[in-house]
């Protein structure tokens, strides 16, 4: 199915599921992009897997630009 970027995305917005394959298709109709999910597994993680690493901090590049644009805040 043709679709505009991040379409797929908006249309599982807010619906708590995941797409097992997502096919990007460009202007020629070749594939530009392809995610496909290959295996599933249900097990239990630490919480470590999904912490920041000890000695990381924040880099705000949106905060640095807005000091070198005239008229950034």
């Amino acid at each position: 199915k043709k679709s505009s970027g991040g379409s797929w995305e908006a249309a599982l917005a807010g619906k708590n599921l995941f797409p097992l394959r997502v096919v990007n298709t460009a202007a020629k109709g070749k594939s530009a992009f392809r995610m496909e999910v290959t295996s599933v597994e249900k097990t239990s993680l630490p919480d470590s897997l999904f912490s920041a690493p000890s000695g990381w901090q924040k880099f705000d590049m949106g905060g640095m630009m807005r000091g070198l644009m005239p008229g950034g805040r």
